[in-house]
């Protein structure tokens, strides 16, 4: 770990550079107008890889407490999946695979309780108004799999968006008070073998046929090998 101590660009490790990444990702061509803030979706992916290779390098070459092993990958687990959920984003968008809001709600009226069979009902009238803007619907990450893969967008087999699933739970597991979903504390649920899957759902993203992936990539992307 001396590297990252060093003086200057040429004594210290530095992670793949932005321009590499940012290059790798050019050669999926996206329409500016189905996404118009995609230059800045994919500066965020790039700064974030480069933090995530600077994640794997600390838990290959530091001498770390199991706390402190178990923090760092959940850690690269939640801005890995992270990651993949922007590329999914900017697939949805590129492929067209959102809808238009055409009418958007603005109003509930006639609010009403009453009882039927014993159990306590409401009843509500929402009035919608037109959308002049003609906005896209927001997509939860959820929403973006189960969009992308019935179309074969991608080259991946069905056990990848399985794997996906998984690691999109545990990248939900933020919030430091819920313990009622994956396991009950980070202890049990951010370890190695879901630390390989992220790397290796990560890897096999960036290698996809949709974005070209020749031996040059394959290199650029050699710290996420398992």
């Amino acid at each position: 770990m001396s590297e990252l101590i060093g003086n200057g660009h040429e004594e210290r490790w530095y992670p793949i550079s932005i321009h590499q990444i940012k290059n790798h990702f050019s050669r999926y061509l996206i329409d500016e107008e189905l996404c118009p803030d995609s230059k800045y979706i994919i500066a965020n992916i790039s700064y974030n890889i480069q933090y995530i290779q600077y994640l794997r390098k600390t838990l290959n070459e530091l001498n770390l407490s199991e706390v402190l092993q178990i923090q760092t990958i959940k850690s690269f687990i939640v801005i890995s999946a992270s990651i993949i959920e922007a590329i999914f984003y900017l697939i949805c968008c590129n492929e067209n695979l959102r809808k238009k809001i055409i009418w958007k709600e603005f109003k509930t009226i006639g609010k009403s309780e009453f009882l039927l069979d014993g159990k306590k009902l409401k009843s509500e009238t929402k009035l919608f108004e037109k959308n002049a803007d003609s906005g896209f619907e927001s997509l939860t990450f959820d929403q973006m799999i189960k969009k992308i893969e019935p179309k074969k967008i991608l080259k991946q087999e069905n056990q990848f968006f399985k794997d996906l699933n998984h690691l999109r739970k545990l990248r939900n597991k933020i919030h430091l008070q819920e313990t009622k979903t994956i396991g009950k504390t980070d202890y049990n649920s951010f370890w190695r073998p879901e630390y390989n899957l992220s790397k290796k759902n990560l890897r096999l993203l960036l290698l996809d046929e949709i974005f070209k992936a020749d031996e040059w990539n394959i290199e650029l992307f050699e710290f996420l090998k398992t």
